[in-house]
């Protein structure tokens, strides 16, 4: 096995730049992953799992917003995961077929004030099977779309507000790479914390899930 990364950067203006990479890495299976295979019990079945990336996008700024946009595309090997139904007692890691992986993902940024500063994110992805019986079904616990908006807002010399609320849409259940079930509900959660320096103590305070 081996692992490669070669990245590329072209400044078109001060302002305009384009990127790229290409990539392949490899991760082997832990000893807890190999006790327990869907082959046997205590044996190294288990292949490592490998994947290819490639990627490219362009970061610009006009005035005080900074934008930086990205499309890819990987394809994983052998991944590893848990299948509860294996041939033991309590399930086993094994391989499934090759995933799919693509989209494109967005994130800005703008300085409306000294003090204060938005910003924004945007993924939208694919996860699939490319082979195999579940060839072209989702893959489970993926969402189709992620998005989040935040603001970070300096109030004073000692204290600092950061919010930000984040939106994730429908994905298949857990070990439901047939489609069978019903997806699991999107939902969206809203995180605030405040947090400085006062002399020598430095503090938080944190409120996760607002909406719930």
């Amino acid at each position: 096995e081996y692992a490669l990364n070669f990245g590329l950067e072209y400044e078109l203006t001060d302002k305009v730049g384009l990127y790229g990479h290409v990539g392949r890495s490899y991760r082997t299976p832990t000893l807890d992953e190999r006790s327990g295979t869907a082959f046997a019990l205590n044996t190294f079945e288990l292949k490592n799992q490998s994947s290819q990336e490639i990627q490219g996008g362009t970061r610009f700024r006009v005035g005080n917003v900074s934008v930086d946009t990205r499309a890819f595309f990987s394809r994983t090997r052998d991944e590893i995961r848990f299948d509860p139904d294996g041939t033991t007692t309590f399930g086993a890691n094994e391989n499934i077929d090759p995933v799919h992986r693509y989209g494109v993902e967005s994130s800005a940024s703008a300085q409306v004030s000294k003090s204060v500063r938005l910003k924004g994110n945007l993924t939208l992805l694919e996860a699939e099977f490319a082979a195999g019986q579940f060839k072209g079904r989702d893959v489970p616990l993926v969402p189709n779309i992620v998005a989040s908006a935040g603001i970070s807002w300096k109030i004073a010399d000692w204290v600092s507000l950061d919010s930000v609320a984040t939106y994730e849409g429908e994905r298949r259940l857990a070990n439901d790479e047939g489609g069978n079930f019903k997806r699991l509900a999107d939902f969206t959660l809203w995180d605030i914390k405040l947090n400085g320096t006062y002399g020598f103590l430095n503090w938080s305070a944190a409120v996760n899930n607002l909406l719930d």
